[in-house]
């Protein structure tokens, strides 16, 4: 976190404008970013499983 922190600070230091922007997005991805990323991408292939297990267990009561 203090890596991320620190880097973020020197993008807005040393870069100006968008640059600075698109500088943070590059550190918040390579640090702590990447992780919340890959969590988002898991949780939402579950949300995104869950109607077929649904349908499953509901075929299989029905049987």
């Amino acid at each position: 976190m203090l890596y991320g922190t620190a880097m973020t600070i020197g993008a807005f230091v040393y870069l100006n404008g968008g640059w600075a922007v698109a500088a943070m997005l590059v550190i918040w991805l390579s640090t702590l970013g990447l992780y919340v990323l890959m969590l988002l991408v898991g949780v939402g292939l579950n949300v995104l499983g869950v109607p077929g297990r649904l349908r499953n267990v509901i075929g299989e009561w029905r049987s």
